[in-house]
């Protein structure tokens, strides 16, 4: 399988902002008293413990599973064409690594710069959400995000990225990691570790 490996200095810009991300989602929790300022409920996301993976890129296996035709991982990896797209992706640098998904950023710059208002957010869930009849393929999204996620499915030229599995309790990524690497919470939960006395991110939670 391809490496997507990430020089240091990228990579650690990539664990900062994540960290940052989740300040800010911490910080609008408690201003709100705990509540989004969007929706009735706290919004859940997926957290990453980076001492714990251990780079089996299965969180892009079961990915593509859950946007394939097929049941089985095999026949989506190997029959189906075009192959479905993952909308996560795993950086690595040495034996480090991280599983790179869409944050349904606080101040998303996707959505703002879409140029049809085709990413928007849910005000019900506070994710951003993709409007498939609205999207052009123009690719905008991609260049302006941080995490560089947004990516075009050639095949529809739509846009596609992580919407977090909507239709099921817990996201393929996280229900298939081998070693609890990843874990789906509520920001309210997680955020509030992070902003303890470690900001490095080393675990990102």
């Amino acid at each position: 399988m391809k490496t997507n490996a990430v020089n240091a200095v990228n990579f650690n810009v990539l664990k900062v902002y994540l960290t940052q991300e989740r300040n800010m989602c911490y910080a609008n929790n408690t201003a709100s008293g705990n509540r989004l300022p969007y929706g009735e409920t706290n919004m859940k996301r997926i957290y990453i413990k980076e001492d714990a993976c251990i780079s089996c890129h299965l969180c892009e296996v079961f990915c593509r599973l859950k946007h394939s035709r097929y049941d089985d991982p095999v026949k989506a990896h190997k029959k189906e064409s075009p192959r479905p797209l993952a909308r996560v992706r795993l950086d690595e640098n040495g034996a480090v690594a991280l599983s790179v998904r869409c944050q349904h950023c606080t101040d998303a710059a996707c959505s703002r710069a879409c140029l049809t208002g085709a990413l928007h957010r849910d005000l019900l869930t506070g994710l951003i959400m993709v409007d498939d009849e609205r999207c052009i393929g123009c690719g905008t999204c991609s260049l302006v995000c941080p995490l560089g996620v947004p990516q075009i499915d050639e095949a529809r030229g739509k846009m596609v990225k992580c919407e977090l599995c909507q239709d099921v309790e817990i996201p393929f990524c996280v229900a298939n990691c081998p070693n609890e690497a990843l874990i789906y919470a509520e920001i309210r939960e997680e955020a509030t570790v992070v902003t303890g006395a470690d900001h490095t991110a080393r675990s990102l939670l």
